[in-house]
């Protein structure tokens, strides 16, 4: 594809759908807001820990009355990742195809269908779940794409915590 080997291919196919996926996390506003309810609820947690320690029973009521309120940000913060789940679930069964529901094989695997490579660690579940993980594993195009959509999805948000580090240390 494009003069480029298979491996680089699907590697930059499985980067470009990382970024797009962390772009509409972005544009929906889902990490900021994640991160607002999260630091809503340590404040929420540390006064009542505080309030707790010294007893102050008039502090204790007005925490207990904001936990009226806390409560639905949590059940807000667990819907948020569905939110984006929208746009990138349909683009990652376009990727990588449906073979259940409509039998679709995916862009990836009819470009690249006789894609083969060894890999120095297995991320298959039963590897996971059994701890293999650290044995050699074989991928298709599919398994390929998503183990690098994996990789890239952790490069990407480490890239994205040290940015927002270094422009709060700015501001």
């Amino acid at each position: 594809m494009f003069g480029l080997d298979d491996w680089i291919a699907i590697m930059l196919a499985g980067i470009a759908f990382s970024l797009v996926s962390t772009t509409v996390n972005n544009l929906l506003g889902i990490r900021k807001r994640t991160k607002e309810i999260q630091d809503e609820m340590q404040k929420w947690q540390n006064d009542f820990k505080v309030a707790s320690e010294k007893n102050d029973e008039k502090a204790l009521k007005r925490l207990k009355e904001k936990e009226a309120q806390v409560m639905p940000m949590m059940q807000e913060m667990m819907l948020l990742p569905w939110k984006s789940m929208v746009v990138v679930l349909p683009m990652f069964f376009f990727m990588t195809g449906d073979p259940w529901f409509t039998h679709y094989p995916g862009i990836i695997l009819q470009t690249f269908s006789k894609f083969l490579i060894t890999l120095p660690f297995d991320l298959h579940l039963s590897a996971v779940f059994s701890l293999g993980v650290f044995n050699p594993a074989v991928y298709g195009p599919k398994g390929f794409f998503i183990v690098c959509v994996l990789f890239a999805g952790i490069v990407t948000s480490i890239a994205e915590q040290q940015i927002e580090k270094l422009f709060k240390t700015k501001k």
